[in-house]
């Protein structure tokens, strides 16, 4: 920012929402995530405290901040659904700079924060963000090498294989929707395929031997 190597000053205005509860309740999450993405990306100042965004923007008390930028957020419980209206304002002149809705089911509401922080951040930075990524990973919680997945944060871990045998060596496609993988399923260290929900399961390689790390 300004050319000397300063970070961009983001402030994050509360997010407002339905007067509902359930809505009123999914803004305070998706705010806490959207917050935590961007000051994992350590790419910006973050900047709160300031008021809420209503009619207009009061540009003084987010300059009085250090807020160059504001990410503001609407969000609305619909059904099962949420919809989350995110916008990018420039302070100084309190126009706005970008906007953009999305909606997604409530139990998803983190996975639909994520990607909405993933927007921001390369609306303001140029640079993809990361917070839609997921890790797969093995664990024996069972008593068994299982192959789970989890959000890059360690929310929503998930449990995709339940093969009750030595099952490692996860490995996701370049598109994000397979895992291919190793498992004694058979006896054998065989190569596995299954989609990035745990269904579809298919072998790859059944050799006799070692058909080990699959990529």
């Amino acid at each position: 920012y300004g050319g000397a190597g300063k970070a961009l000053g983001v402030g994050i205005a509360p997010f407002t929402s339905a007067p509902d509860a359930v809505s009123s309740s999914l803004a305070k999450q998706i705010q806490s995530v959207m917050r935590e993405d961007l000051l994992f990306e350590r790419l910006f100042s973050i900047t709160e405290g300031g008021p809420v965004v209503g009619s207009k923007l009061d540009s003084s008390a987010w300059s009085g901040l250090g807020a160059q930028v504001l990410v503001t957020g609407d969000v609305k419980a619909d059904g099962p659904h949420v919809r989350l209206e995110c916008r990018i304002y420039d302070v100084s002149s309190g126009k706005i700079l970008w906007g953009k809705e999305g909606t997604g089911a409530q139990i998803s509401a983190r996975r639909l924060a994520h990607l909405m922080s993933d927007q921001v951040t390369y609306q303001l930075s140029g640079q993809p963000g990361i917070a839609h990524t997921r890790i797969a990973f093995v664990n024996n919680h069972t008593g068994k090498k299982e192959i789970y997945v989890m959000d890059y944060d360690g929310a929503n871990v998930r449990q995709l294989t339940h093969l009750h045998t030595i099952t490692l060596l996860p490995k996701w496609s370049p598109d994000g929707k397979w895992i291919a993988f190793n498992s004694y399923r058979a006896g054998n260290p065989d190569a596995y395929l299954m989609s990035a929900d745990g269904l579809n399961r298919h072998g790859l390689s059944m050799r006799q031997g070692l058909n080990t790390s699959p990529n």
